[in-house]
């Protein structure tokens, strides 16, 4: 959180009693949900429906993205928005997709097979989710891949984030 919005936030709560001011700082905290993480290394699997697990958690307010499974999963219904970014290997075809549950809800393709050279593709969706929802960002589920997913922590980094808007 900016610290210009965390000083409006500290500005509407002096205006209640000192009780109540906690309680709507709890209230304010509990509902802080934000992550951004990236792959430490590059992912070479061209399986279908593969989960991309970014492995190295930079942010995880409200601790809903679980890096060892590379699975975001809802703490409350809402309004979440997620963004992500990958690169394809050297003449690499890497066709991604964000998964709500069992849904595809976007696609993205970093496609550099005819050059010699990384591509990268991101994509960005705005979705409601129910309380439980999970969601990944997995290789596509019809369209094989060619070459896998680079990452790389002193270059470029494939990414993915997300956070709670309403």
């Amino acid at each position: 959180m900016s610290e210009s919005v965390f000083n409006a936030y500290v500005s509407v709560i002096n205006f209640f009693s000192s009780d109540l001011k906690f309680n709507i700082a709890l209230i304010i905290l509990a509902h802080i949900v934000a992550f951004h993480a990236y792959l430490s290394s590059p992912d070479g699997s061209t399986d279908k429906s593969h989960t991309i697990v970014f492995d190295t958690v930079i942010t995880n307010a409200g601790t809903a993205y679980n890096k060892r499974d590379g699975l975001f999963t809802a703490p409350s219904e809402g309004v979440y928005v997620f963004n992500w970014v990958v690169y394809s290997q050297h003449q690499g075809d890497v066709i991604t997709e964000l998964v709500v549950n069992a849904s595809s809800r976007g696609c993205s393709r970093a496609d550099s097979h005819t050059l010699d050279e990384h591509h990268s593709a991101s994509g960005t969706v705005v979705v409601h989710l129910a309380q439980g929802d999970v969601v990944s960002v997995k290789t596509h589920s019809v369209w094989a891949s060619v070459g896998g997913v680079m990452s790389f922590t002193d270059y470029y980094k494939s990414s993915f984030s997300g956070w709670l808007l309403v």
